[in-house]
């Protein structure tokens, strides 16, 4: 407990009295299109792996979406396809998540035969996309959200459970470390996990703590945490030990008021988080990139842009390039993007 009172204070206390940078304008360097048989819509947040390829979960209508590995030259494309893994009448692809070796990992999740209960599996591919089995977890009272691998090849679990009273059902976050068989390990005591759940009447409204355990996502850093991020402007970036055990909040400051953070990624000891701002009268909305020391909160630089090429899908980052994924007249794309000269 004193662990998680400590954690909010150094929440409430970063990120204050700084000066901001000038801001970089980001503009293309390079775009790379997909073939015609690729096209299709982007879902959810695109990732990298240690080799600069990017992975992104197309959508592939009436069958389960399928998660694609993008070389960088735009022409290496690897499929890593549910069918014949998964029961895809029943499962649905929630998040995926790339090993320490380029493997991938898909989370599914369907109704369990009991009422209120969630049946989740784990598909593993190999790197070149082979088939490796699955694992199942070993609880059916969380329904979970997002995945990331650790170090060690256990799995980082993240969602919610069901909060039953006489008259509401509330979700209540739920963080756990699972091994390679599925059994969890350890729960994660994040501060919010011991937080009242927020007060609101019976019915099909959510409360904004409620969607946020939807709309989160989590990824492994370079020193072995794994970082969960809820997406409100101002975070908070949870960081996980190894071990499971809550070692860092980390605060975020949006440039601008009245925007909305659509991702966190980590890369080199900083944190990059993507906004979007409102549409102006030419339905142009800009798009903002603050980067963030993770030792110590502060602002390092911000980065924007307004171009639809480019779009918001950030995959990675380093301290010079960008690399996006986007979608132009149905075709998917690869765009890097660096500060202007």
């Amino acid at each position: 407990m004193k662990r998680v009172c400590l954690l909010w204070i150094l929440l409430a206390l970063s990120g204050s009295g700084q000066e901001r940078p000038r801001p970089s304008k980001l503009e293309i360097r390079d775009l790379v299109r997909l073939p015609p048989t690729y096209a299709g819509l982007l879902l959810g947040s695109p990732k990298c792996d240690a080799d600069g390829n990017a992975y992104l979960v197309r959508y592939e209508p009436p069958l389960s979406n399928t998660v694609l590995r993008l070389g960088a030259d735009g022409k290496t494309i690897v499929r890593f396809s549910l069918g014949g893994v998964a029961d895809m009448e029943k499962s649905q692809l929630v998040d995926f998540a790339v090993g320490p070796q380029n493997q991938v990992f898909e989370l599914t999740a369907h109704p369990g035969k009991e009422p209120g209960t969630t049946e989740a599996e784990i598909a593993r591919f190999d790197n070149d996309g082979k088939a490796r089995g699955t694992i199942r977890l070993d609880v059916t009272d969380v329904v979970p959200r997002q995945l990331a691998i650790l170090p060690s090849g256990f799995l980082f679990v993240a969602g919610y459970r069901y909060k039953k009273s006489d008259t509401t059902t509330q979700r209540v976050g739920f963080v756990g470390i699972f091994n390679e068989r599925g059994q969890l390990v350890s729960s994660v005591p994040l501060p919010e996990t011991h937080a009242a759940a927020d007060k609101r009447p019976s019915g099909p409204n959510l409360t904004e703590s409620e969607e946020l355990l939807d709309i989160s996502v989590a990824q492994p850093g370079p020193d072995g945490n794994i970082y969960l991020a809820r997406l409100t402007p101002r975070g908070p970036v949870f960081a996980v030990s190894p071990s499971g055990e809550p070692v860092a909040a980390h605060s975020l400051i949006p440039p601008q008021e009245n925007v909305d953070l659509l991702d966190v990624k980590v890369s080199g000891g900083r944190l990059a988080a993507v906004y979007q701002g409102k549409e102006d009268q030419n339905g142009t909305a800009p798009v903002w990139i603050r980067v963030t020391d993770i030792s110590t909160d502060e602002v390092i630089a911000d980065y924007f842009h307004a171009d639809y090429r480019i779009g918001v899908s950030l995959a990675c980052y380093d301290p010079e390039i960008f690399t996006f994924v986007s979608s132009e007249e149905g075709r998917l794309q690869i765009v890097r993007a660096a500060p202007a000269r």
